[in-house]
């Protein structure tokens, strides 16, 4: 194969020299008779079609040779490798050579040509925002309307590619959107507009969707309708991905709603959290402020999930807001549990500065001391016990903060416990069986209370 690209490179030099001085039908002939190293017809067609596909041909097109190439037997539906075996086809709507691809239809190609994942050329001209080629395709196909809705295996067509581009405004969509209506109603196509709707949110596309918002309603698609797609409504979406400006037209100019939830039962204020831009955060509470505590189906209030997420500014902004700092998940998991069991350090500073329950435990007995233990920060758990977490809380397996630092083989976080005075027992030298780093922190923990004791006496 590689030998095949290094010869169909020097072809590509001598073609293009040729080319200058040569008609047409004079370098068909020198291509099929003055190639010595050409055994076959079939070798010929095999260099030339390695030629076409590769990249420094692409990459400079000549109509003139492209036409010598079909002449000589090119396969018109062959893949391009580095291009994720896309069909040719595809590869030229993507670079927006509208004249090659006038040639391979000439030769019989055709434009419902798909690539392994179900995606047509014209997905391709729309997802690299190439508006001429994708005229050009849908005035020569049979189906027009079926191009622009037909889906890939991501479930998503032309025409909700084209809510993704950032590059052309939302010419793309007015494209596909006039040819639909010219031949049906857009009510048949309800579903992809919605998504295209919520796709343009997440992406931060403006000017898609002022154009989008005015066919929902001719649609009758509410504008806090969840998508079949991603399962977001245009608000969550845009919370999600931290487009404020977006978050503001939906809500200020679209009458986007704050406390309707996505497929997943988060509020737009999650999402927002999840995202980690205060902004928006801020945003939500000023339209309301009743949606501060508002939870998932699993019981996770904004300030659980700030926490977890380690989101310290909008801590901060929940806090201050009057956020319920005890609230506790489906599981019995605060925010603080949270923040330690994710080794938040800021983050559990930031909530311990106010009266929160440090010994809470969740429905597995675990306090947040525990959950620390597991992440294996020391200045975390250093932290928590001079808040007052108790060293020797047992949870509902028989199990103590510093069983779990040495299931965890954590020496610094069990040399830890041992300074802040943890005793021993049987079940500690059981969990250590087998950890000899561990056996000899131990040891030369009692070694020390020894010396200590001899002392004293």
């Amino acid at each position: 194969m590689s030998n095949l690209s290094s010869i169909s490179g020097l072809l590509l030099d001598s073609i293009k020299c040729i080319q200058k001085s040569v008609s047409n039908n004079t370098l068909i002939y020198l291509l099929t008779v003055y190639l010595p190293y050409l055994k076959s017809t079939h070798t010929l067609q095999s260099l030339i079609s390695a030629l076409v596909v590769s990249g420094e041909f692409l990459s400079w097109p000549s109509v003139h040779l492209f036409q010598l190439f079909l002449q000589l037997g090119i396969d018109c539906n062959q893949t391009v490798a580095y291009f994720n075996n896309s069909p040719l086809i595809c590869v030229l709507a993507s670079l927006g050579h509208t004249d090659l691809i006038h040639q391979l239809l000439m030769h019989n190609a055709q434009t419902n040509t798909l690539d392994q994942n179900g995606t047509n050329c014209l997905c391709y001209a729309t997802q690299y925002d190439q508006l001429e080629c994708a005229k050009f395709i849908l005035d020569r196909s049979t189906e027009p309307v079926s191009m622009i809705t037909q889906l890939d295996s991501n479930g998503l067509c032309a025409l909700t590619y084209a809510s993704l581009s950032k590059k052309d405004l939302f010419h793309l969509l007015d494209l596909y959107i006039q040819c639909v209506q010219s031949r049906t109603s857009l009510s048949s196509i309800r579903l992809l507009i919605e998504q295209a709707f919520v796709l343009a949110a997440g992406h931060g596309n403006l000017n898609c969707l002022i154009y989008l918002r005015n066919l929902l309603k001719s649609c009758g698609v509410c504008i806090d309708s969840v998508d079949s797609l991603r399962g977001e409504t245009a608000l969550s979406a845009a919370c999600l991905n931290g487009h404020k400006v977006i978050c503001e037209f939906l809500v200020n100019e679209a009458g986007a709603s704050v406390n309707v939830c996505n497929g997943r039962s988060w509020s737009a204020l999650l999402c927002a959290v999840k995202s980690g831009c205060w902004e928006i955060v801020e945003f939500l509470l000023a339209k309301r402020g009743d949606i501060i505590d508002l939870a998932d189906k699993n019981g996770r209030t904004p300030i659980i999930l700030a926490a977890s997420e380690g989101h310290l500014a909008i801590i901060d902004i929940l806090i201050e807001r009057g956020a319920e700092l005890n609230a506790q998940d489906r599981d019995g998991l605060s925010a603080l549990s949270w923040a330690c069991l994710k080794g938040h350090h800021n983050a559990a500073l930031a909530l311990l500065e106010h009266p929160v329950d440090v010994n809470h435990t969740d429905q597995s007995g675990r306090t947040a001391l525990d959950l620390a233990t597991f992440y294996g920060d020391v200045r975390l758990v250093q932290l928590l016990i001079e808040r007052g977490a108790q060293i020797e809380h047992v949870d509902k397996i028989g199990m103590r903060p510093l069983d779990r630092a040495i299931g965890c083989r954590n020496v610094p976080v069990v040399s830890c416990f041992l300074k802040k005075g943890a005793k021993l027992n049987p079940a500690t030298w059981a969990m250590a069986q087998g950890k000899p780093e561990i056996v000899i922190t131990l040891l030369n923990k009692l070694v020390e209370d020894g010396n200590t004791l001899y002392r004293v006496r």
